[in-house]
């Protein structure tokens, strides 16, 4: 074998090996990124896991904090109820009491909110119209009567509890 032929053997050979070596070099490479798309995948499927548990967990606090508070409420109803059962037998009278006695502590939570000035006073633009504006954060929900709105005298001193359970009163 000549120089020549030998020169070209090794180039041949370095150029083989050189292609080998980038073709494992590129299936390396292949493989990193193909295990860090796996990767990513799994770690999406499990943020998903997760976000999917949390949001059943705050169901669930939710309804548990609901069915306390609404079992807190029925005992402290059904206690109020036992508590005047032999005053007033009749259970439909002892409802309407409840009843009234939840529109008066409404009206006792906004009469303290008006003197202690967290009610707010809006004068309207046509004539001496006030309109008192009371907050609604009570404790208990009121009967939609709340919302009337009355005119100066329109009041009915007979029918004390809807005079109460006003949320808007218009002077």
């Amino acid at each position: 074998m000549d120089s020549r032929t030998i020169k070209s053997l090794n180039t041949l050979i370095k150029t083989k090996t050189e292609r080998m070596v980038a073709l494992g070099k590129q299936r390396t490479e292949n493989e990193v990124r193909a295990l860090k798309i796996d990767g990513d995948v799994r770690l999406a499927a499990n943020k998903t896991q997760l976000i999917e548990a949390q949001a059943l967990n705050d169901k669930l606090e939710a309804e548990t904090r609901g069915a306390t508070e609404g079992g807190r409420k029925a005992t402290t109803i059904n206690e109020f109820l036992n508590g005047v059962k032999y005053i007033f037998p009749d259970t439909a009278k002892r409802v309407k009491l409840y009843r009234e006695h939840i529109i008066r502590n409404a009206l006792a939570i906004q009469t303290q909110h008006l003197f202690t000035g967290k009610a707010k006073v809006f004068l309207k633009p046509k004539g001496q119209n006030l309109t008192l504006m009371l907050p609604t954060d009570v404790g208990y929900a009121l009967p939609d009567e709340r919302r009337l709105k009355t005119k100066r005298g329109a009041s009915n001193p007979a029918n004390p509890s809807s005079a109460m359970a006003r949320h808007v009163h218009e002077l």
